[in-house]
């Protein structure tokens, strides 16, 4: 997923067909990447494409909400980089304290109507296997966890304490090892 050659894109278009049917876009929200440098690009874009289009020109007004993270420390950063961000999504570090912080959790679509779906990003850790899956933690001879194991949810009824399973790291195609799992559970 590209932010600008995309997602902005996408959004421009989103936004013109909903104006046309008398509703008022709200604005655009970046969540990853280089947060300045995109919000002041989002920015430009679209005072850009106001001017261009006087009877669009609502697009001067849109905001652009930053989220990922955001702490003291990236909004210093980001005051000191400059930028256009006119809208901050502050949550896990307004409602947790750094010292004891909380475990961050992202809910990533994976099937619609028994179909596989497949998040596209170019942060290669975003990326997503698609498709349902099931969780296992396998443990090994003396009771110790071996590793936890993702099946899609067609290949569940494969996972059983005593048997060979080939294990591959969901990224690094070389990193693989085989086990044979004392005991299992889902997890």
């Amino acid at each position: 997923y590209d932010t600008l050659r995309s997602g902005l894109r996408n959004f421009i278009v989103v936004s013109l067909v909903l104006h046309d049917l008398g509703h008022m876009p709200r604005g655009i929200r970046l969540d990853s990447g280089d947060l300045s440098y995109l919000s002041l690009t989002v920015h430009r874009i679209f005072l850009q494409f106001a001017t261009d289009h006087p009877d669009r020109s609502f697009f001067k007004d849109l905001d652009i909400v930053a989220s990922n993270d955001i702490n003291e420390e990236v909004l210093h950063s980001l005051n000191k980089q400059g930028h256009a961000i006119t809208v901050f999504g502050i949550g896990t570090n307004l409602v947790t304290c750094q010292a004891q912080p909380a475990l961050g959790c992202v809910y990533k679509l994976v099937e619609i109507d028994s179909k596989p779906r497949m998040k596209m990003s170019q942060d290669f850790e975003k990326v997503l296997i698609p498709g349902r899956k099931v969780a296992y933690r396998l443990f090994g001879e003396k009771g110790w966890p071996l590793l936890d194991l993702l099946v899609r949810q067609e290949e569940k009824d494969d996972i059983k304490a005593g048997k060979r399973i080939l294990c591959r790291h969901p990224f690094i195609e070389q990193k693989r090892v085989a086990v044979v799992a004392k005991k299992g559970c889902g997890v």
